[in-house]
């Protein structure tokens, strides 16, 4: 699975933001002088979180904001349409100007993409990074994704493992997840042909040996620790959103990336989801679909909650019973 690193400038007085959609962020800070810089390295020294790597830079800065603020200048005029057709010209003179001030950005930025020390200097968890060249900089960022998402199930569908999927492969995973919520759903999918549906299924489900008949036993570590959390996530709190569960899936040490999130948080807690009643605004709903679930992942929406009823042995096996003798049906489901 391919990771993506945001890269960000920043100056001394402002705040660290870190996009929290990002596996990781490499934040340069912009300082003018020696000042500025021991400000900063309080500032750095302080930060005890592994989701930045900080380069604290050694550049010509005045000259650097000069122009740069030329090359925005510069390409607002293009956009005034009334200026340019006064002078026949101008945009072509502009367009000249824009690609002299991009490439004496880049002039001044290239000790960056160099690594030269003298250049920049990095950091993270308060301490100093070396990282000298090309090549250490990848092992570096490996390294680093593997320390902050040890436990992320190995995928290999490119065309969905990522975050943003075409709509037929979103098609095809509601479709693979609304088989799953069916309170009658053993592990068995119902596939025809070797289509998007199946792909995902195959790399999903059948490469990961997922088990459906024994949920804590899942022979693939990363879901077994998965399952984990999200039992203990439940188990702590009766009502949460159902967000909160994606979260789960998203955040360290998993970094699962969007689309699979749905298929999987929801299939580790199968035997959980029949016990649960679902609301929205505080006002109860009858049943949440796959599509209504990916729409919660997709648009981060908290107000979809659940509320989970345990039930115990006896009252399992009532429901047992119960749907057996008046259903033909051996699931613990709500008759």
């Amino acid at each position: 699975m391919t990771r993506y690193i945001e890269t960000k400038f920043a100056f001394v007085d402002q705040e660290f933001t870190v996009d929290s959609t990002s596996d990781g962020t490499l934040l340069y800070i912009l300082s003018k002088n020696a000042k500025e810089i021991e400000q900063v390295k309080e500032r750095i020294e302080g930060y005890r979180n592994s989701d930045v790597l900080f380069g604290i830079t050694y550049l010509k800065v005045d000259q650097l904001l000069d122009y740069t603020n030329q090359y925005v200048v510069l390409k607002e005029m293009l956009s005034m349409q009334d200026v340019l057709n006064e002078h026949a010209n101008l945009k072509k003179e502009i367009l000249i100007r824009i690609d002299a001030m991009a490439y004496r950005i880049q002039k001044l930025l290239q000790p960056l993409q160099m690594f030269n020390s003298e250049a920049v200097s990095f950091y993270m968890n308060g301490e100093p990074v070396t990282i000298a060249n090309t090549n250490e900089f990848a092992k570096f960022i490996d390294q680093w994704m593997f320390e902050r998402f040890p436990n992320t199930p190995e995928v290999r569908n490119e065309s969905f493992n990522k975050r943003n999927v075409m709509k037929i492969q979103r098609k095809s995973a509601i479709e693979v997840l609304n088989q799953i919520l069916q309170p009658t759903f053993t592990g068995e999918f119902e596939l025809s042909g070797y289509g998007p549906d199946y792909l995902i299924y195959a790399t999903t489900f059948k490469n990961l040996k997922f088990n459906f008949s024994d949920l804590d036993k899942q022979e693939t570590t990363e879901l077994k620790v998965l399952r984990q959390r999200l039992v203990k996530h439940i188990e702590s709190d009766d009502r949460n959103s159902i967000y909160s569960l994606f979260s789960i899936a998203l955040e360290e040490p998993f970094g699962i990336r969007e689309p699979l999130v749905p298929l999987l948080a929801i299939a580790l807690i199968k035997d959980k989801w029949n016990q649960m009643a679902f609301y929205s605004h505080d006002f109860s709903i009858t049943t949440i679909t796959a599509e209504m679930l990916y729409e919660i992942m997709e648009q981060a929406v908290t107000f979809y909650e659940y509320e989970i009823y345990q039930l115990t042995v006896e009252e399992q096996e009532l429901l047992h019973n119960l749907n057996k003798l008046f259903f033909n049906d051996d699931n613990a489901i709500h008759p």
